[in-house]
């Protein structure tokens, strides 16, 4: 009786049924999407650790690659207070290890940022 009314409901507003169907046509992009941003998640979340062993900053974000992962994500990826970290990589860090790791953040944010914004396209 539950799947009656669903269906009544669905035949009666066709609107619905055209916004699922584009839902799940765009299923397929929106996973290889995902599957980009994980991949370019890993491979800077190996380089980050292997660049900041030696430093303070690695030693607070980067100490294994699950946590330097999370931290790419949370900082990176979802922009939370991202400049905190930025600064902490340039101010205790400000030899070549420091801004070789800010340019790799930079470009961290950028290439899975574009990656994101391209699933609203």
């Amino acid at each position: 009786t539950r799947m009656a009314r669903l269906v009544r409901l669905l035949r009666s507003s066709p609107e619905v049924v055209i916004l699922i169907k584009g839902m799940l046509g765009a299923l397929r992009s929106v996973f290889f999407t995902l599957i980009l941003i994980v991949i370019c998640l890993y491979i800077f979340a190996i380089l980050f650790k292997t660049l900041a062993e030696t430093s303070e900053t690695g030693k607070e974000y980067f100490p294994t690659v699950p946590s330097s992962a999370n931290n790419l994500v949370v900082y990176g990826l979802f922009g939370d207070n991202i400049g905190t970290m930025a600064a902490k990589m340039l101010k205790e860090d400000p030899r070549v290890q420091g801004v070789a790791l800010w340019i790799c953040l930079f470009i961290f944010v950028l290439l899975t940022g574009i990656t994101a914004l391209n699933m609203l396209i």
